[in-house]
C-alpha cells in the first residue's frame, strides 16, 4: 500500500483542522491515517486509484500545501490525458516538474 506524507500541515483554526480530517475520511482510497511528530501519514488502498479520488487528493494537497510530487506514481494509462497531459493544469508542475 502506498503511503503519502503530509509534513507540517498548517491549520488556521480548530474548524479548519476538523474540516481537513473530515475531508480525509471521505476520500475512499485512504484506508487509514496516523500522525507521528510533525508528519501525518496517509495509507492508500492501492497504487491504482479512481480519477475522483486522485482529484480529491490533488485538491486537498493544494489547499493545505502538501508536496504534490508524491502523487506522480498514481499516473496510469487511464488518467494520463487529464492528469499529466493537461500541462496547463495548476497541479502539473507541482506533480511532474523535475526541478
Amino acid at each position: 500500500m502506498p503511503t503519502l506524507t503530509c509534513r507540517r500541515v498548517t491549520f488556521y483554526s480548530e474548524q479548519d483542522e476538523a474540516a481537513f480530517f473530515e475531508w480525509l475520511k471521505r476520500i475512499s482510497c485512504i484506508k487509514e491515517f496516523r500522525g507521528e511528530g510533525h508528519n501525518l501519514y496517509l495509507r492508500i488502498a492501492r497504487k491504482k486509484i479512481s480519477d475522483a479520488n486522485l482529484r480529491e487528493l490533488i485538491a486537498i494537497f493544494e489547499r493545505y500545501k502538501i508536496d504534490m510530487k508524491q502523487l506522480a506514481p498514481f499516473l496510469n494509462d487511464k488518467n494520463s490525458a487529464w492528469f499529466k497531459g493537461n500541462t496547463h493544469a495548476f497541479w502539473h508542475r507541482k506533480v511532474f516538474d523535475k526541478g
